[in-house]
């Protein structure tokens, strides 16, 4: 399994800048800030060409592993202006993502409460 997260990690890394900070935020949740990232489409065509990392079952012969991914996303400075208040909204958006398996990635939005 630890080989599995560190080449979906590996895999992650590939599409983002060198500015942005990749993060380990809980037990298999990475949290993810991307500084100056302006356009919500560009993050949208972000977010699609990375679905094929998840989709790749990882494993060997006497193990195969397969992953689902989720995102929940906030937005500077719309959804709060602190990295916590930033990461509370991505969370809540994250938990909305995991109950809904057709949005694979989520904004958030005021109603998630």
């Amino acid at each position: 399994k630890n080989m599995a997260l560190q080449d979906i990690v590996k895999n992650i890394k590939l599409h983002f800048r060198q500015t942005d900070l990749l993060s380990k935020y809980n037990h298999n949740t990475i949290a993810i800030y991307l500084p100056n990232m302006t356009s919500k489409i560009a993050l949208e065509k972000k977010l699609d060409a990375m679905k094929f990392i998840f989709d790749t079952p990882y494993g060997n012969a006497q193990n195969d592993y397969t992953t689902i991914g989720y995102t929940g996303i906030s937005l500077y400075p719309e959804n709060g202006t602190s990295y916590k208040s930033l990461l509370d909204c991505a969370s809540k958006a994250l938990q909305k993502a995991q109950e809904n398996t057709k949005n694979r990635f989520l904004f958030y939005e005021k109603t998630f409460l």
